[in-house]
């Protein structure tokens, strides 16, 4: 289910203080060249769910699809922050906050497009809208958060989604994001689907 409400989500956000926003910041800058650097990579093959792959580490344990790889887990600043790449543009981001540090999904959702924009080396981000979604998995029906944006790059603009599901999950709590080029959605959404699962 989806339901459009562009408005509500791009609110400016009040009353967070400079200091948690200097903390994610680090996030922000990494994603910005992830971002480029999944908008022109190779074709995307379908995700491998058929041998899912275990992670562990530091107490968080999950599942991922064989062909995809973690490629970085690391903490800033008391926040972790993991990062889960296809081998073409899909992108999954696990942000984890300190305990009674959370914000609304919307209001992270907001300003993590906003930075994620501001710190995009090169290129450009189209602002597009944000949707309501919902997602089954299996045990609980999460509500989520859709934005629908595009990355110009070289003159050809590709259309993105990014999700966005807030968890508590082993003892902690995780906002997921997933990202991919809308022609890539259904390769990869039973990859995002099994990581979302697993958590």
């Amino acid at each position: 289910m989806q339901r459009r409400d562009s408005n509500r989500f791009s609110k400016p956000i009040r009353g967070r203080s400079s200091q948690k926003k200097r903390r994610i910041s680090r996030l922000f800058g990494v994603l910005g060249a992830t971002m480029i650097a999944v908008c022109i990579a190779a074709c995307e093959p379908a995700a491998d769910v058929s041998n899912p792959k275990p992670y562990s580490r530091d107490g968080l344990s999950l599942l991922i699809p064989d062909n995809w790889k973690v490629t970085e887990d690391a903490s800033e600043n008391g926040y972790r922050y993991l990062f889960i790449e296809s081998p073409g543009n899909a992108l999954t981001i696990l942000q984890f906050m300190p305990g009674g540090d959370s914000w609304p999904l919307a209001e992270f959702a907001a300003h993590f497009s906003a930075g994620a924009k501001d710190q995009t080396p090169v290129g450009e981000i189209v602002d597009g809208d944000f949707l309501e979604i919902e997602h089954d998995t299996g045990e609980q029906t999460l509500k989520g958060i859709r934005e629908r944006f595009s990355i110009v790059l070289l003159g050809e603009e590709v259309p993105h989604v990014r999700d966005f599901f807030f968890v508590r999950s082993q003892g902690a709590e995780i906002f997921v994001i997933n990202q991919i080029a809308v022609e890539d959605l259904e390769k990869v959404k039973p990859g995002f689907d099994l990581i979302l699962g697993s958590l």
